[in-house]
Formats: structure tokens, C-alpha cells, sequence
């Protein structure tokens, strides 16, 4: 039972997480690899 509930937990966190970068790129922020673009890197 404890089991269920830690991936249930884990599960909800990799949602949230995924959910908030996908909103982010639509947004048209966040790093897309090439630190020249945005000068975020340094």
C-alpha cells in the first residue's frame, strides 16, 4: 500500500513538472540549447 502511494506521489510531481514546461515553452521562454539566442547561460 505504502508502495502505490509513493508512485501515485512521484507520478503527480512528474505531471505538475511537465505541465508547467510545456506551458512555459507555448510562453516562448526557456532554454532551447543555444546560449548565443538568449545569454541566459552566462
Amino acid at each position: 500500500m505504502g508502495t502505490v502511494i509513493v508512485v501515485a506521489v512521484l507520478v503527480g510531481i512528474a505531471a505538475l513538472a511537465a505541465r508547467a514546461l510545456i506551458k512555459q515553452r507555448k510562453r516562448g521562454g526557456g532554454c532551447d540549447g543555444d546560449c548565443g539566442h538568449c545569454g541566459g547561460c552566462h
